[in-house]
């Protein structure tokens, strides 16, 4: 509980695949703790002893010592006894102590400090713990008022190149600060302390045990503290901690720095885990600044907010780790803006990733409930988060408002009106012109068969909302029925649809309308950026009608149509869509009073994508260079099942000081948030 260990266990972060190496007694591969594990390691002591093996508590001095700590570090989880921090990681025991003690390798032994150093860029080893050290401090040893060179690397270059190969192949060295309840930590702290090459990944480890006083932590009184390495240290539980028991199968309680060290490691091994793409600087880095002073005392009182933040890093250097934090997001979210993540990023909000129009609930659903990368905008680590969070919830969705179209009279009759249609010449004759302007497209053909009901039908508002579609019909009378062909342009002049349809009727028994279209527009539908993401739409679009009559003044009449999409791939910019279509359909009563006044109400199913798939190029992670690994998602189309409602109605209020205003109103409900009202509108039309 000190460090928030199961928090992350419990997201799936164990230090699977990560290689920790345990410089130490050895570790007894006998234990349960350990079963299963391959013996991987290299015995620094007795070459012709095997790495992982430890001498019994009983038998010497430290006997034990590198089975306790490796417990600590990756102890199997197996429903009994403990369970280590990264209890997935690969275990190397790197031995430093024969079968009768574990008297460690000293400072002056520099061959074998090379050949440990050696090693680890060797096996390639992410984290080494090192619960070991001389009783010398680091103090002892340089003056911190100064800039020397470290002693000891002076006499041993080799060794210090040593060290440098392995941190250059990614290790992190934990050390334990030592027992002797001094000011400074020990001598091999220092070691990474005044060498640049080496401190961003040389690590010191104090420890601390529960204050039953204050419910937090304290300094325990063995430990040495921080001191000049504050910049470098690091807290953790260390007192009476249990752990497996060489020659037994079961636990032994022991205290020390040498237990406070691997907690760091085990923690630092499941953030490897979690955080591929980041270097081992970064990983620290983030261990380190997620760290604090909550709750933490000296061990004769001192606090933060009685002593100071001086006095506090002077003991616990950054402070007690906290797992959950450090695996948690530090900065803001952030989005690669091209291939390289440090070319540049845009924040999650301000990148305003968009779904298709037109998706249906349970399609918008299996996007957000999906999970997307994201990075955090401190160090670049990648994170996942639900699509509720990934997307904008400012997509407009909303379909056109379906309501009767503006008849105005008088000779200046305005163009101005939202949506207005006419027959524009040969009423009475066998050649008919029908013009319409509506501010929301998707008109089309059936002008002539629909008339004031061409605005009663389902369309998504596109991207064309805020400017002005005309269409206009041409319609020919034959034996039988009627020819039409029909041609849509948007503001700018460009042709937006056009095709040919035919109606025809039986008798005073019914009408019916068909036609087939050719679609080529510029619109956002499948934008998944905001800013200028306009790409062309093709696709093929089928409309049929029916209207009944049901006695003198009022009709049945239904309405459907399918748009077919034209494939196209998806980027980094726009959504891709195969095999795509879009799909509306309404039924309703219309009650007709004379020319002007009607009113009509029904069914209407929205129109929407239901079937197809659609694709995504999102981000997946990132390489530690910063490229770019990019993820095409897809994610199948259906539609939803439950219609809308809608009425519509028109009346002539009757000559008003020598103007005849004209009252319009609609209401619809959406199907998708529960039949909640999504448009309604009253309306006056005056003709001046």
């Amino acid at each position: 509980p000190a460090i928030d260990a199961k928090a992350l266990n419990d997201y799936g972060y164990t230090g699977r695949g990560v290689r920790v190496a345990v410089v130490d007694s050895g570790i007894d591969g006998n234990h349960p703790e350990f079963a299963g594990r391959t013996g991987l390691g290299t015995n620094f002591a007795e070459s012709s002893v095997t790495a992982w093996g430890d001498c019994a508590n009983s038998v010497g001095a430290g006997c034990g010592h590198g089975t306790h700590v490796a417990g600590i570090i990756g102890a199997n989880r197996d429903g009994t006894n403990s369970r280590g921090v990264a209890y997935d990681a690969t275990l190397y025991s790197y031995r430093i102590g024969n079968s009768t003690n574990a008297t460690p390798v000293g400072s002056n032994d520099s061959d074998k400090l090379t050949a440990i150093f050696n090693q680890h860029a060797s096996d390639q080893i992410k984290v080494s713990n090192n619960s070991w050290g001389s009783d010398s401090t680091t103090a002892d040893a340089i003056d911190p008022n100064a800039n020397p060179s470290y002693w000891f690397w002076d006499a041993n270059i080799g060794t210090l190149a040593a060290a440098q190969s392995a941190v250059r192949t990614g290790t992190i060295f934990v050390w334990a600060t030592g027992n002797s309840g001094q000011p400074q930590p020990s001598e091999q702290v220092g070691w990474g302390l005044y060498d640049s090459t080496l401190k961003p990944q040389w690590l010191a480890v104090m420890a601390v045990e529960p204050d039953s006083d204050t419910g937090g932590y304290k300094e325990t009184s063995f430990s040495n503290r921080c001191g000049v390495a504050k910049s470098i240290c690091l807290a953790a539980p260390g007192y009476e901690i249990y752990s497996a028991e060489s020659g037994a199968t079961g636990l032994v309680e022991k205290s020390g720095t040498s237990m406070a060290a691997p907690h760091v490691s085990g923690v630092l091994a499941t953030m490897a885990q979690a955080f591929p793409s980041l270097t081992s600087p970064q990983l620290v880095e983030r261990l380190k600044v997620t760290a604090g002073y909550d709750n933490l005392s000296g061990k004769t009182g001192q606090t933060l907010a009685t002593s100071g933040l001086s006095v506090m890093q002077d003991i616990f250097g950054y402070g007690l780790i906290n797992a959950q934090r450090a695996m948690s997001r530090i900065g803001i979210w952030v989005l690669p803006m091209y291939s390289n993540y440090y070319s540049g990023t845009t924040s999650l909000s301000d990148a305003n990733l968009r779904m298709p129009s037109g998706l249906s609930t349970v399609t918008q659903s299996a996007m957000r409930n999906a999970y997307y990368t994201v990075f955090d905008s401190f160090d670049g680590a990648g994170f996942s988060v639900r699509g509720n969070e990934y997307f904008s919830q400012g997509r407009p969705q909303r379909q056109v408002s379906m309501g009767y179209g503006a008849t105005v009279t008088g000779s200046g009759a305005s163009t101005k009106v939202q949506q207005q249609i006419r027959e524009v010449a040969g009423a009475g004759t066998p050649l008919r012109l029908y013009a319409a302007q509506n501010k929301s497209s998707g008109l089309g053909g059936g002008l002539g068969f629909w008339g004031d009901k061409v605005f009663l039908l389902p369309r998504l508002s596109r991207s064309s909302e805020q400017a002005w579609a005309t269409s206009s019909e041409v319609q020919w009378l034959t034996r039988g029925g009627q020819i039409s062909v029909f041609m849509n342009t948007a503001e700018q002049g460009t042709i937006q649809e056009h095709g040919v349809g035919y109606s025809a009727g039986i008798g005073n028994l019914l009408s019916w309308y068909g036609s087939i279209g050719r679609s080529r527009k510029t619109g956002t539908e499948f934008a998944l950026r905001l800013a200028g993401n306009d790409h062309d739409l093709a696709s093929d679009v089928l409309k049929l009608g029916l209207r009944v009559p049901i006695g003198a003044n009022l009709e049945f009449f239904g309405f459907h149509s399918v748009d077919r999409l034209a494939s196209r791939a998806a980027d980094a910019a726009n959504w891709g869509i195969k095999k795509g279509a879009y799909q509306a359909s309404a039924i309703g009563l219309e009650w007709v009073l004379n020319k002007t006044d009607r009113f009509s109400f029904g069914f209407f199913m929205p129109e929407q994508l239901t079937s197809g798939q659609a694709s995504v190029v999102v981000p997946k992670d990132r390489q530690a260079d910063g490229t770019v690994v990019w993820e095409r998602r897809s994610f199948d189309l259906e539609g939803d099942s439950v219609p809308g409602l809608m009425m519509a109605g028109r009346r002539d209020l009757g000559e008003f000081y020598g103007v005849r205003p004209i009252a319009r109103f609609q209401a619809q409900t959406n199907p998708a948030k529960r039949q909640q009202l999504e448009s309604v509108s009253v309306e006056i039309d005056v003709a001046f």
